[in-house]
């Protein structure tokens, strides 16, 4: 015997939570997300990752991944990752998500998160070594109410 409900978000919006065809239970919107993957191979040099593309959406990151590959120098790679509203070859860090060092040969996976960026800002990397690759996973959402 199957029972029907609705779950509702309580605010009035008439937004509901929804099953999947797999069964699972989904209270936001579901996306697939797209790839971004960069050589940072200049040192402190601005490369952007993730631009903005429309004024009313944000950007989603998912999954974050930064590589050293072997020619990392004996003191390990400091990288940033940051956003900002002036473009995408600024160094301003409005706000920085990630900042970390890596050593040589080394990984640092950030997976599954769900960093929300304001519409208009661009997402930028930047790294004092030159031998570091970066892959954002990330999609964009209408602006939230």
């Amino acid at each position: 015997m199957a029972v029907s409900f609705q779950i509702e978000d309580g605010h009035g919006t008439e937004r509901r939570a929804v099953v999947t065809k797999f069964g699972e239970i989904a209270s936001g919107q579901l996306h697939y997300s797209s790839s971004s993957s960069v050589n940072v191979d200049v040192v402190n040099t601005a490369y952007n990752m993730v631009p903005p593309r429309h004024q009313q959406e944000h950007i989603i990151i998912t999954g974050i991944v930064l590589t050293a590959n072997k020619n990392v120098g004996t003191s390990d790679a400091r990288v940033i990752l940051y956003c900002n509203g002036e473009g995408p070859t600024s160094r301003t860090q409005e706000i920085v998500l990630v900042e970390t060092e890596i050593a040589k040969n080394d990984t640092f996976t950030l997976n599954p998160v769900a960093i929300e960026i304001l519409p208009g800002k661009w997402v930028n990397v930047e790294t004092d070594d030159d031998d570091i690759f970066v892959t954002l996973l990330y999609y964009y959402v209408e602006e939230f109410e």
